[in-house]
């Protein structure tokens, strides 16, 4: 217990209610609606607990390279650290917040990014008709030219999309870029996930990407009819936490610099964000996504809890935690994987 209290003391209450909890000369993270507090359950404060775990346990392999994300790690490793329960001095309701680093490998933003993408596009998508999901690949690389392969990858699919134009096809979706790592190989295969309008679209698709990577394989591409699993992988988080028999920090930092300024979601033609409305914004609350409300009056922080990793909970500093969380015994092998490297 002695950890949570050492945190407390070390961020004065005026520093913790001003930048959440982070002082201006330590990180900067963003600063975000997490839940409301009847909404986060043991169930939802414990998958919480998992991906802070995991994240957490990952990025501290990644600050011990020297690696030009070092910083972008950091805010990382203090994302979610800190949630704030607030009372709003005029209506009484009460409010969980947090802090976030909005990073791509981080698991806790990847969850409210899914859900976000998934609130955005998903039902500009189903509204077209005859979907397809698409996977396009091209042959492996070293690390040296993944990046250079994923703009390369960029600029094929840009020719296609405009020679379907003056073609005068209708070219509809959504597309989502990835890359794999062979540790056996230690090569990248970075890969699109695509879903298409028209069968035709598809066909002629996966024909123009072919015509233009000649060196990949057939086999490697697919095409097959649309189902709610293919939205599930379209929007699942782009990277997941990285476990096998072997973690390797380097190939995953080497894949995380080659995705740094390159767009990974991408809609194209006509598709669409999907305007807010109420339904929706509930069910984002549910992950950490809070609809913005003008109040008069102001929220005040009642209550600070901190991620405590030795019990892998957030406390606060008589050591009461918010939630009961349980982390499962897969969780617990993946943790073991990370801190064995």
């Amino acid at each position: 217990m002695d950890n949570t209290v050492s945190i407390h003391h070390h961020y004065s209450a005026e520093a913790s209610q001003s930048s959440y909890g982070v002082e201006s000369r330590v990180i900067h993270t963003k600063c975000d609606h997490l839940l409301d507090t009847i909404q986060l359950t043991d169930e939802k404060a414990s998958k919480r607990a998992e991906r802070k775990l995991l994240t957490q346990l990952q990025v501290q392999n990644l600050m011990q390279l020297d690696s030009p994300l070092y910083s972008a790690y950091e805010r990382t490793s203090t994302c979610s650290g800190y949630l704030f329960l607030k009372k709003h001095s005029v209506t009484g309701e009460t409010k969980l917040t947090s802090n976030y680093c909005g990073k791509r490998w981080c698991s806790v933003c990847s969850a409210t990014k899914t859900a976000e993408m998934m609130h955005n596009y998903r039902q500009s998508l189903e509204a077209l008709p005859d979907l397809y999901f698409v996977t396009l690949t091209v042959v492996s690389v070293e690390a040296s030219q993944l990046k250079d392969r994923i703009k390369e990858m960029n600029e094929t699919f840009k020719q296609i999309r405009n020679l379907m134009h003056k073609r005068g096809i209708s070219f509809n979706g959504f597309r989502k870029t990835e890359s794999n790592y062979s540790s056996d190989l230690n090569t990248f295969n970075p890969h699109y996930h695509l879903i298409v309008s028209g069968e035709l679209q598809a066909q002629m698709l996966l024909d123009l990407w072919l015509e233009r990577n000649p060196t990949s394989r057939i086999s490697a591409q697919d095409i097959q009819k649309a189902d709610s699993d293919s939205f599930m992988e379209l929007f699942k988080y782009q990277f997941k936490a990285v476990v096998s028999a072997q973690f390797n920090p380097e190939a995953q930092d080497t894949i995380y610099r080659a995705f740094n300024g390159i767009r990974a979601f991408q809609p194209f033609g006509n598709v669409h964000k999907c305007p807010t409305n109420a339904e929706h914004s509930a069910e984002l609350s549910e992950y950490g996504v809070e609809a913005d409300t003008s109040l008069q009056g102001e929220w005040q922080t009642v209550d600070i809890f901190v991620w405590n990793p030795y019990y892998y909970n957030w406390l606060n500093d008589k050591a009461q935690p918010f939630r009961n969380t349980t982390i499962r015994d897969k969780i617990h092998s993946m943790a073991d994987t990370f801190s064995s490297v």
